[in-house]
């Protein structure tokens, strides 16, 4: 017997509906379902649970199979969590230029000289305006890629990447070559650490 089959045998011998034991597990009923059909597997923490609950060992719910992709699933689940967090690093960097002196600033004598965001004489309030956007999108998009598990690997790297694009965008289109020269650094960066972290 599959590991869904017992779980729904075991689930109604205890009369409890699929959102019940969803709410003992501290999951969705829709979990619960994709297990019971063969779609979903549990990880190690909700197996224990289940045992817990059932009043059975871990290893009669399981069959050696079983066992396998269930650790196979946790170990993409860990290195999926670990890349999601390097990625919303990435973008939590561009809060650092409200605080880095990089942006230009044409002092006396029309000198090019690098000062903090809050000092720039040669920018306007539409520009800051357009920086503190980007740089809070980049941040909204870290916030996403750490804690929104709808998307996948690939689309919370696409969405960061096409979130720090904007900010080069937006430094270029300003004028500002040593912020957008930062932000194409750390696309560089991204880019190159999912390459090797793929290999």
């Amino acid at each position: 017997m599959e590991l869904g089959e017992k779980i729904k045998k075991l689930r109604r011998s205890k009369n409890l509906t699929q959102e019940e034991l969803g709410e003992k597990l501290n999951i969705s009923r829709v979990a619960i379902s994709k297990w019971e059909t063969g779609r979903g597997y549990p990880n190690i923490d909700s197996l224990l649970l289940l045992a817990k609950i059932f009043d059975v060992s871990v290893d009669s719910l399981l069959s050696t199979e079983e066992v396998i992709t269930i650790a196979k699933e946790e170990i993409i689940n860990e290195k999926d969590s670990t890349c999601s967090k390097i990625i919303a690093l990435f973008n939590f960097m561009p809060l650092s230029l409200l605080f880095l002196p990089l942006f230009r600033s044409l002092g006396e004598n029309e000198v090019f000289c690098s000062v903090f965001l809050f000092q720039t004489k040669s920018t306007s309030t539409l520009s800051l305006i357009f920086y503190f956007i980007s740089i809070f999108a980049s941040i909204g998009v870290a916030f996403t890629v750490l804690l929104w598990n709808a998307f996948t690997l690939k689309e919370k790297v696409l969405l960061s990447i096409l979130s720090l694009s904007f900010l080069v965008l937006v430094f270029a289109l300003t004028l500002q070559p040593y912020p957008a020269t930062f932000a194409i650094c750390l696309i560089v960066s991204e880019l190159l650490f999912l390459f090797f972290e793929r290999k």
